[in-house]
């Protein structure tokens, strides 16, 4: 990679904060559509080739990620989810769960490390130009944490389309 993932991360800080301040908590309904929006304008961002929420409207909705390299052959689909644990109980934090706090070299956010801590790597590092110059194709589903049901369904229904 053309940076170390040290400097990557720390340039990053802002985009990595602004996904750690949505509360996207599935089990009360916050702010999952604002998250699946957030998300969505990422991925057209970072040049997907085709970016999509799937699903019904009674659900929360998939997003589905497609970058694109040259060799049909090679993909790797990663499965993640954006939703996070209700914080509570909030007497048990120092500081606003959704505020990113650095505190002696560590960050505290509810979902820092599970699972948008793994998504600052995905949206942000990976689909980058060295992946796609080895042909690797790069496909990223992202659900609600209890939206696995759903996966197969669309998968199932949904025709691979490719834009080259």
């Amino acid at each position: 990679m053309k940076e170390n993932l040290r400097e990557f991360a720390l340039k990053h800080l802002p985009d990595y904060f602004e996904l750690l301040r949505l509360r996207s908590i599935s089990a009360q309904q916050r702010e999952i559509p604002e998250t699946a929006a957030y998300l969505v304008k990422v991925f057209n961002e970072l040049g997907a080739a085709r970016v999509e929420k799937l699903g019904s409207p009674e659900h929360a909705p998939a997003i589905f990620a497609e970058f694109t390299g040259n060799d049909p052959t090679k993909t790797i689909l990663f499965y993640q989810h954006y939703d996070v644990q209700p914080p509570e109980p909030l007497e048990k934090w120092e500081s606003d769960p959704f505020e990113p706090t650095i505190r002696e070299e560590k960050l505290y956010a509810r979902g820092a490390s599970d699972n948008k801590g793994d998504d600052l790597f995905l949206f942000w590092y990976l689909p980058n130009d060295t992946w796609l110059e080895i042909g690797i194709n790069i496909v990223i589903m992202i659900v609600v944490m209890f939206g696995v049901y759903m996966i197969l369904d669309v998968i199932l229904k949904r025709p691979r389309v490719r834009k080259n």
